[in-house]
């Protein structure tokens, strides 16, 4: 038998294989010769079909079998002296061929491995740990937003400014005369930032029955440095917001029995409290990330790679909002979420990190005490699906409490409102939650 090794591109490797009828038929001819005392044929006793019908019968298929044994026994053993972990069933392409009389059995198996991470020092990095404290006017802000979440809209008749709900029609084309789209009626909040800011300006001012044509960035992937034309941009209605009035019927929407604006006042600043929480941890844990990333510089499998895009365009389908997200984003964070993953694995296996089960009863606690039925939650989690998520999720708050105790740490104080800004710019420029975990 001839064997090779190859290293291919990145973390593919190649396992080529030669082998001569020599290596092979000895065992067709024991294995055929067993079938004749033990093939039921029609029209011949057991252990009596000759030798020259199983031949002719079974010699291609036991052939086969062989070879396919020794593919699996030689890719098997390089797989082990190599040390390789492979990040999938290795892809093989085998033939087999004549020469001078004698039948040649080849094969190459095409291996995809995980790389080998060396962990390197992370004293030298600072994350920021900002603080802040819950104040009378972030509770009142909080219930002006709740106020605002819950308005309804007047229609009006005057020119549209920033609050507005613009109901509009749109034909978007390329130049002057190629439609790309058409639209019809779609309302737009006018400053939340759900539509380009250049639509935004084009709008303001506009009046009901209004046509106007405005110039915005074309956003299609393939054509990012053009722009295209927003032609026939029609105004239907144009409403304000009417904000709910601040009484005891609005406090009681809120669960809150009394209507006693001061039992409104203590559980939004205990619910904010609790959000403070879980928002420092996340800017910590985003810091964290980021670290690792300067860190760690490795070769990333391909094939974790695809996965990760394939999921990634899956989730981005099923927003409507957000369909127009080039490939370039989409491989970005994949690759971002493959590293975080592979890094944090190792530093799980080489620092012998494991799931403590009594912090995923404790989250899981924690978790129920915010609904009104705390039951229903215990249920849901009682779900080895769904119990696994919880899992994965601790297991990867356990590795980032080792990780925080590698850095230096900045204290900082900071504002509610700045906290919760910068934990949901990090989620946004992401795009994506990790849930970190070994993939052997």
């Amino acid at each position: 038998m001839q064997l090779s090794i190859q290293q291919g591109e990145g973390l593919i490797r190649y396992i080529t294989a030669e082998l001569s009828s020599e290596d092979i038929e000895p065992e067709v001819e024991k294995r055929l010769k067993n079938l004749t005392r033990t093939a039921h044929l029609k029209g011949f006793r057991p252990g009596k079909v000759p030798y020259k019908i199983i031949h002719e019968r079974y010699a291609t298929q036991v052939h086969n079998e062989i070879f396919n044994e020794q593919i699996e026994n030689i890719v098997n053993n390089v797989i082990e002296e190599q040390k390789w972990r492979l990040v999938a069933t290795p892809v093989v392409n085998k033939e087999t061929k004549q020469n001078d009389g004698k039948t040649i059995y080849s094969f190459v198996a095409v291996c995809e491995i995980f790389p080998n991470i060396t962990l390197n020092s992370l004293d030298s990095y600072t994350v920021t740990r900002y603080t802040a404290q819950i104040t009378d006017a972030d509770v009142e802000e909080m219930i002006e937003n709740f106020r605002y979440q819950r308005r309804t809209w007047t229609v009006v008749d005057r020119p549209a400014q920033l609050g507005d709900k613009v109901l509009i029609s749109m034909h978007i084309g390329e130049g002057a005369d190629k439609l790309l789209k058409q639209i019809e009626k779609v309302p737009i909040i006018l400053g939340n930032g759900t539509v380009l800011k250049e639509l935004e300006i084009a709008l303001i001012g506009t009046t009901i029955g209004e046509t106007k044509t405005a110039q915005l960035p074309l956003t299609d992937k393939e054509n990012a440095n053009q722009t295209m034309t927003v032609c026939n941009m029609t105004i239907h209605e144009i409403a304000e917001p009417v904000l709910p009035e601040y009484n005891a019927n609005f406090i009681k929407s809120f669960d809150i029995p009394s209507g006693d604006i001061n039992d409104l006042r203590r559980d939004v600043r205990k619910n904010m409290e609790a959000s403070l929480i879980g928002y420092i941890r996340n800017n910590i844990k985003w810091q964290l990330m980021n670290v690792l990333l300067k860190a760690h510089q490795i070769t990333l499998p391909n094939i974790l790679i695809e996965f990760e895009k394939e999921s990634l365009k899956a989730d981005v389908n099923k927003d409507k909002q957000r369909n127009n997200i080039p490939d370039t984003w989409i491989e970005q964070q994949a690759k971002r979420k493959v590293a975080l993953r592979l890094i944090i694995g190792e530093i799980m296996r080489q620092h012998s990190i494991t799931l403590d089960a009594g912090r995923v009863q404790t989250t899981i606690q924690t978790i129920a005490s915010g609904y009104e039925d705390p039951e229903t939650i215990f249920k849901y989690y009682r779900d080895p699906e769904n119990l696994k998520a919880i899992q994965n999720l601790v297991l990867e708050d356990q590795t980032m409490d080792w990780i925080l105790t590698q850095v230096q740490v900045k204290e900082e104080l900071s504002t509610f409102q700045k906290i919760t800004q910068l934990s949901m710019d990090n989620i946004e420029s992401s795009g994506i939650l990790l849930s970190a975990y070994p993939h052997d």
